[in-house]
């Protein structure tokens, strides 16, 4: 076997037998290290060089532009630096006044942001509210694709979303649960259970906030209150009404639009609240749903008043279904909610509609204030087809904002009658879709896409909703 010493790949081939290096080894160490020093003090006296000249060439380069410099190593830093225009050497600075905007300091941050327009001090801003979204077992057959499998529910929405949409804050009575899938799809009055592809569709068409203070979402019990709450997270919305914890309970839902506060409260009657209890245990119930009561009214407008709210709306579940007028427990309770405070009382549950009144509010501090309630805002999507359950209103309110007063005024109050139509009857593929009643009356060409009992049903909803409605301080958008 040839020894590891006899091989040209070792360095041990050069050692003697005691493991010393010999003499010829010595001197062909002491050679090569000669050589390996003159070439290390060749590279130093380069690198020497090359380091002189680049500091000459910075003091050069810094002396005609030194703000390029420093800006290319602020850069480095992820820094933002606002470099502003030179003055001419042979002019002197200006002495700054302070009649002039002065001039924001840069953002700094690794990831700059665009400058944003400050706020006027006056802004305009709309709320957009409708009634009852009831989802019945007729809608949810419509709303099968049995090719994909899957539930769409978009074309309930498709005609009246520009009206949605055009709203800063749009709002909805979510009057269904949203439980999943697997306690299975359901439009029965006592155990709704709607696919929750119709949030994303009541999303999609513009609403930001859903009122869920209602027996309806409570068919599937705890689960189907936890479940339907993530969905409308899920799709982007807020709930409020109904609540997963204690902590949820006693903090109001606030909204802000351009700086502008906005509570939205819901309360249920105690009718609905009596009809809930046998669904889901003693504790959930302390702090699932609120009760209409006043010292609960009372709890959550002080608590906004602390939280410097500008404008508090609330919600409430009350009245008989099919009653077109509101009872004196209603208005009992509106007028001492809008003296504690409230500001727009919108009423849901009935499934028609009832009257919408603005008033001058004397408040319980001696202040007064300009108020609305409507009673029930009727049914926005709905499978029932009887006279006056078919039909709601989108109720709009436009204020104007003083962001130096602090000022929230009412100007303007309108609302845009709607009716559900079907394409058929005699069949599953009904085709329900929310339509503006004014405008397919107003044009020719939708108006002659209805049949003749539509035509007709179309008109006679817009005398109901009017005389319903009609005041002179709140006028029917076509």
């Amino acid at each position: 076997m040839t020894g590891r010493n006899s091989g040209g790949r070792y360095p041990e081939r050069d050692r003697s037998r005691s493991g010393r290096y010999s003499t010829t080894t010595k001197r062909k160490m002491s050679k090569m290290a000669h050589n390996q020093r003159y070439r290390n003090a060749q590279a130093g006296v380069f690198i020497f060089v090359l380091i002189i000249i680049v500091v000459l060439a910075a003091a050069l380069y810094s002396y005609f532009n030194w703000d390029s410099i420093t800006a290319v190593v602020s850069s480095l830093k992820g820094e933002v630096i606002f470099t502003p225009t030179p003055m001419p050497t042979s002019m002197p600075s200006p002495t700054p006044t302070l009649s002039g905007t002065a001039t924001p300091d840069p953002t700094v941050s690794p990831n700059p942001q665009p400058t944003t327009t400050p706020r006027p001090e006056v802004i305009q801003f709309t709320i957009s509210a409708v009634g009852d979204l009831n989802f019945y077992n007729s809608q949810i057959v419509d709303a099968y694709d049995q090719y994909t499998g899957t539930y769409d529910f978009s074309h309930n929405f498709s005609e009246i979303a520009p009206y949605i949409q055009g709203a800063d804050l749009a709002i909805a009575s979510f009057n269904s649960s949203a439980a999943g899938s697997a306690v299975g799809y359901s439009g029965d009055p006592q155990s709704f259970n709607v696919p929750e592809s119709a949030l994303t569709a009541i999303a999609d068409a513009g609403f930001d906030v859903l009122v869920t203070a209602n027996e309806s979402l409570f068919h599937q019990g705890w689960a189907g209150l936890q479940f339907t709450t993530n969905f409308i997270r899920e799709a982007d919305m807020i709930s409020t009404g109904t609540y997963l914890s204690e902590g949820e309970y006693y903090k109001p839902l606030i909204v802000t639009i351009e700086g502008v506060k906005i509570a939205i409260l819901n309360y249920a009657d105690e009718e609905i609240i009596d009809a809930i209890k046998p669904r889901i245990t003693t504790s959930q119930m302390s702090y699932a749903i609120k009760e209409l009561k006043m010292s609960s009214v009372n709890r959550d407008v002080n608590i906004c008043y602390e939280s410097n709210v500008d404008l508090i709306i609330a919600y409430v579940a009350w009245g008989e279904i099919g009653h077109m007028s509101a009872s004196d427990h209603a208005k009992t309770y509106a007028q001492a909610m809008m003296e504690a405070g409230v500001d727009v009382v919108l009423g849901a549950h009935p499934q028609v509609l009832q009257p919408i009144t603005r008033k001058t509010v004397t408040r319980n501090d001696g202040t007064t204030a300009d108020c609305i309630v409507a009673y029930s805002l009727g049914s926005f999507i709905t499978a029932q087809r009887s006279k006056y359950y078919d039909s709601g209103v989108i109720l709009n309110l436009t204020y104007q904002h003083n962001s130096t007063t602090g000022k929230v005024t009412l100007i303007d109050v309108n609302y845009v009658p709607t009716w559900v139509s079907v394409d058929d009857t005699d069949t599953d593929d009904k085709n329900y879709t929310i339509i503006p009643v004014g405008k397919y009356i107003d044009d020719q060409e939708l108006f002659s896409q209805l049949n003749s009992t539509a035509q007709a049903r179309l008109k006679s909803v817009w005398t109901e909703t009017t005389q319903v409605l009609g005041e002179s301080m709140i006028t029917a958008v076509r």
